[in-house]
């Protein structure tokens, strides 16, 4: 199901399309969507593109409306934060990059989740729920203040045994956010440019 038309008309709003057992795909990116209906009801639905709005936040009981949701594409919005809970057993890809989130909630359950991307945010860390995914291959947050911590250095550990083949972090260098974990994950990345999968991560000054 297409909503957008990159030419010529821009919805306002979705509000009358909420229910549909035999939909598996949505997009409805490039609009003027300040917000998304509460009461959807997707059962079947693998995919959904809402990014490039105006969306500042997203509905609370959202895994419940896309219960078999593989990629959920919510980047370059206005969002400040996330719900609570989002427990999406199938996810596969999570793009909220370009947004002005602060914070992820700690409690989000993607065990199958393996693309994650939430760069150009301004988020000091990662929830631990993220950090500890097994099946995680790729995780780009570049463009945020992040700061290392234990956890953090836990996780560079696992870039180092190639359990994350990917990483993309440098920093939010141009407010002044040139922390410690640029050289940190320099030095461990680095370590494996062995690998054809990774790039050679150079630390900005």
């Amino acid at each position: 199901m297409y909503l957008n038309d990159y030419n010529t008309y821009k919805y306002n709003s979705i509000d009358d399309i909420i229910d549909c057992d035999v939909v598996i795909y949505i997009n409805c990116s490039n609009n003027n969507l300040t917000s998304l209906p509460e009461n959807m009801n997707f059962p079947l639905l693998r995919n959904f593109y809402c990014g490039e709005n105006k969306l500042v936040s997203l509905p609370e009981n959202m895994d419940k409306s896309f219960p078999l949701l593989q990629g959920l594409y919510c980047d370059y919005n206005k969002l400040v934060s996330l719900p609570e809970n989002m427990n999406f057993p199938n996810l596969h890809h999570f793009y909220c990059h370009n947004n002005k989130l602060v914070s992820l909630p700690e409690n989000m359950d993607f065990p199958l989740l393996n693309h994650f991307y939430c760069s150009n945010n301004n988020l000091t860390t990662l929830p631990i729920c993220i950090m500890d995914l097994r099946n995680l291959q790729y995780i780009e947050y570049n463009g945020n203040p992040i700061e290392l911590s234990p956890q953090l250095t836990r996780f560079i550990q696992r870039i180092n045994t190639g359990s994350v083949t990917k990483i993309n972090v440098y920093g939010d260098t141009q407010n002044g956010h040139n922390t410690n974990i640029q050289i940190s994950v320099r030095d461990s990345i680095n370590r494996i440019t062995c690998r054809r999968d990774i790039p050679k991560f150079v630390a900005e000054t």
